[in-house]
């Protein structure tokens, strides 16, 4: 996927999956500038953000679309982003950021 921003709903996002009660893993790797960033995911239900395999957002829990942030600075060159989402019940919604800070 180009972008990890998703609204299904209490659909699934393949109808070979149930509507609750199903993950997704998005893997991309990505050259940074050497600066300081944002990462921001927001999910209903849960959802887990890794770095070069850092664990930097761990939030899997049910969750009513909650957002999250976390901070921290990278050196120049390519690192892996590692997107986790789950779904309980009831809506499925994942919406993952990064953004440059001054």
């Amino acid at each position: 996927d180009s972008e990890v921003n998703f609204n299904w709903g209490r659909n699934a996002p393949d109808p070979s999956l149930t509507a609750d009660y199903f993950a997704v893993r998005w893997t991309r790797i990505y050259t940074f500038e050497n600066r300081r960033y944002r990462f921001t995911a927001q999910a209903d239900d849960g959802v887990r953000v890794y770095v070069d395999d850092n664990l930097i957002i761990d939030e899997w829990h049910p969750a009513v679309a909650l957002r999250y942030t976390f901070e921290v600075n990278l050196v120049a060159g390519p690192h892996t982003l590692r997107v986790e989402y789950y779904e309980g019940v009831g809506d499925a919604y994942i919406m993952f950021k990064v953004e440059a800070l001054p």
